[in-house]
């Protein structure tokens, strides 16, 4: 091959040296190159860490189940982040939270939960029906019950009160009453029950201070209370007279201590008449509520002055049963 060079000769070695003769003294702008390229750089590397930055984005929203970190870009790796949380559940209430508000109770919605209770067939005539501030801290339901057995309908009540006294307040007095006058007290899951065959003035182990003694006064009066673990008292009594402190009508009331056993412990009454649910002690000068014993009656050994409480709460747990 040959390697021989050849120079430029006539025109072509004309314009080359004007060409050099021109741009002898031209001087090129260094330093704003210099600056020019360095600025095209920057903007080139922003360029591409903003793609890097919606390429994670676009895997995270796309996963939608942790975050990636994307430490290892160089080496192609990616790492997953922790989990993202699931969707945001109410926790459950602390053990110090409030709990769940019932709605007052009223004596007429006692009184439509009380028919539902009642033997089927049972007539239900109302006497009275009292809310709190009508008669004291208690809601009552006051009725003439007919079971429809040819003889006259006679009372059936029923109080509720919120929490008062305690479950020492239940319990049945300790002497030997008269034949058919008794007392016992029960310990169920919800609280504590007494029931108890007695007399409008009840029975008494003395006759001092007007009381009217073992055999107690008036027409029969059997009844069923509950204190409730929640505090709330319940308490049904049936007499078999027509009047309060009136004649007997019927050989018994029409409706039996068993039956006003299921009456006051039925599970409906745990939300219509929660403690919350049911009217507070009526609160002392200072503020306080005292001490009170349940709304339905006084200390047992009761005087048999003509008051119509019906008999209540003794100072021990004996179960007492007319002496044989």
């Amino acid at each position: 091959m040959s390697t021989e060079r050849h120079e430029p000769h006539g025109t072509e070695a004309t314009l080359a040296d004007a060409m050099h003769a021109a741009t002898a003294g031209f001087q090129p702008p260094t330093a704003e190159l210099v600056r020019g390229g360095l600025a095209r750089g920057r903007r080139m590397r922003a360029v591409r860490r903003a793609q890097v930055t919606v390429a994670a984005l676009a895997v995270v929203a796309i996963g939608g189940a942790g975050t990636v970190a994307l430490s290892d870009l160089g080496s192609g790796s990616a790492k997953a982040g922790p989990a993202a949380p699931p969707p945001s559940v109410s926790a459950p209430p602390s053990a110090g939270a409030t709990p769940q508000q019932h709605q007052p109770l009223t004596a007429e919605k006692a009184l439509e939960t009380l028919k539902t209770l009642l033997p089927a067939g049972y007539d239900v005539k109302v006497q009275s029906l009292s809310n709190p501030g009508q008669n004291g801290s208690q809601v009552g339901v006051y009725l003439l019950v007919d079971p429809h057995d040819g003889k006259p309908a006679t009372m059936v009540n029923m109080l509720f009160s919120g929490p008062m006294g305690s479950s020492d307040d239940n319990k049945c007095w300790t002497f030997h009453a008269a034949e058919g006058i008794w007392c016992t007290n029960e310990t169920t899951p919800n609280g504590s029950l007494r029931l108890e065959q007695n007399r409008e003035w009840p029975a008494s182990e003395t006759t001092e201070d007007d009381k009217r003694g073992p055999a107690g006064g008036g027409a029969k009066q059997w009844s069923a209370g509950i204190i409730r673990k929640d505090g709330a008292n319940i308490y049904a009594y049936a007499t078999n007279g027509a009047v309060e402190k009136g004649a007997e009508v019927r050989t018994n009331p029409v409706l039996t201590t068993d039956q006003l056993k299921a009456i006051v412990t039925a599970p409906v009454w745990d939300t219509v008449a929660a403690a919350d649910a049911l009217p507070k002690p009526v609160t002392n000068k200072s503020g306080s509520a005292g001490t009170q014993t349940p709304a339905w009656g006084s200390k047992s050994d009761a005087a048999g002055s003509g008051a119509a409480a019906p008999p209540v709460h003794g100072a021990a747990p004996t179960t007492v049963k007319p002496a044989g």
